[in-house]
């Protein structure tokens, strides 16, 4: 918000070194990085921290959908399909951003 984005990558990485178990860090960084329009080392953020969190179902969305942003098409649409797949261990999950990796999963697969 102050534009000290340098600042904020450059403690979040020290604090992800000095707690490597910390998804929440992670997330933040990506999302910081989205903002700043580096989906490509957003999206390896959100998946280190679906790795430390796989119960955050919701986390597939975001690596599947900060790859549509790097255009990384093959891996956008395998985690937008994990997002969308019933979980190997068969719990119920709560999918809030389904119609949007629904859809894009359609236009990955229409311009492939």
């Amino acid at each position: 918000e102050v534009g000290a984005n340098e600042e904020a990558v450059q403690v979040l990485e020290e604090g992800i070194r000095l707690n490597p178990d910390s998804g929440a860090a992670r997330m933040t960084l990506a999302q910081l990085l989205m903002n700043r329009g580096e989906p490509s080392r957003a999206a390896q953020f959100f998946l280190e921290a679906a790795q430390l969190a796989p119960d955050e179902h919701e986390l597939l969305f975001a690596v599947g959908a900060a790859y549509v942003q790097s255009q990384d098409k093959k891996s956008a649409q395998h985690y937008l399909s994990r997002y969308l797949a019933s979980p190997r261990d068969g719990r119920k999950v709560q999918r809030s951003n389904k119609a949007v990796a629904e859809i894009l999963l359609e236009n990955l697969s229409v311009n492939t």
